[in-house]
């Protein structure tokens, strides 16, 4: 949903309480967050914009953290990335291979600090 790939936004907790309130008993809601430096100053679970909203809305959740597949996911990217750049701009698509090469720099960058996390959030019928 649009509204939580833009977390936080001020809709975002009436999102979630839209979503609780459609869950059948035992349902479960299944959020992947990404939190890095320029987006989240606190990087576990229950401290990023979307642990905290969870946190205060006093939802019942658990996680998975996916922060290592994140980090090698971004590193990947970024070596594919050199390999095929002759390739993008033979192909005139230097633009965006420009554009992801940025992306991919400073995710990598992240990653290299210990500034980029990936959490599965598992949110508990209430």
């Amino acid at each position: 949903h649009r509204d939580l790939h833009s977390f936080p936004t001020r809709r975002s907790s009436d999102l979630l309480e839209n979503l609780q309130n459609m869950l059948k008993p035992k349902g479960k809601i299944l959020i992947y967050y990404s939190a890095w430096k320029d987006k989240d100053t606190l990087f576990t679970p229950d401290k990023t914009a979307l642990g905290s909203l969870l946190e205060t809305m006093k939802f019942s959740y658990e996680y998975i953290d996916f922060t290592q597949d994140e980090r090698k996911q971004w590193e990947t990217k970024f070596h594919t990335l050199l390999k095929l750049k002759d390739q993008f701009y033979s192909e005139g698509n230097d633009f965006v291979y420009d554009l992801r090469m940025r992306e991919a720099e400073e995710f990598t960058e992240f990653a290299k600090n210990d500034e980029l996390f990936r959490y599965l959030y598992i949110i508990n019928k209430t």
